[in-house]
């Protein structure tokens, strides 16, 4: 289980998601005159946010590659909650904008509401099957050097 905390020095999605686990610690220059404040409360909400998730279930959508030139993604999930995360991160020299992935411990059947938080922290949601998600779903990060966050959660009925 990654229960550990490290460092991230300023508050960008990359770097934020790349530290955050079930702690992080900020060493953000913050008494600087150009410090972008709202981006690092994001960025702290969200780790908060994300936290519950890891004590779920851990499973690797890419191989776990070293380098500069990797795509990777990973997925933790709740089965409580039949909702988790997952984090994708291209590197800076990754040359390929997409990943394919399986999600894992979904129940096919059912519609998950996913949430897409880009390296801006900006929002879109999307109902998908489970089905969908658990074939091939496409990881999307057209930018090198940046993360994708999803949060999936399934859609009660009736709403």
């Amino acid at each position: 289980m990654p229960l550990f905390a490290a460092c991230a020095w300023t508050p960008s999605a990359y770097d934020v998601r790349s530290a955050a686990t079930a702690g992080l610690i900020c060493q953000f220059a913050f008494l600087d005159d150009h410090f972008p404040l709202e981006t690092a409360r994001s960025a702290l909400a969200e780790v908060k946010e994300n936290q519950k998730y890891w004590y779920g279930d851990f499973y690797p959508l890419s191989p776990c590659v070293p380098g500069p030139g990797a795509l990777i993604a990973y997925q933790f999930h709740r089965g409580d909650l039949n909702a988790g995360i997952v984090l994708a991160f291209r590197r800076a020299q990754c040359p390929y904008p997409v990943l394919q992935a399986s999600l894992h411990a979904l129940d096919p059947g059912q519609s998950y509401r996913v949430e897409f938080i880009d390296e801006s922290y900006a929002k879109q949601q999307r109902t998908i099957t489970g089905k969908e998600l658990m074939t091939e779903f496409e990881l999307r990060l057209p930018l090198r050097g940046t993360s994708l966050l999803l949060r999936y959660q399934p859609v009660k009925p009736g709403a």
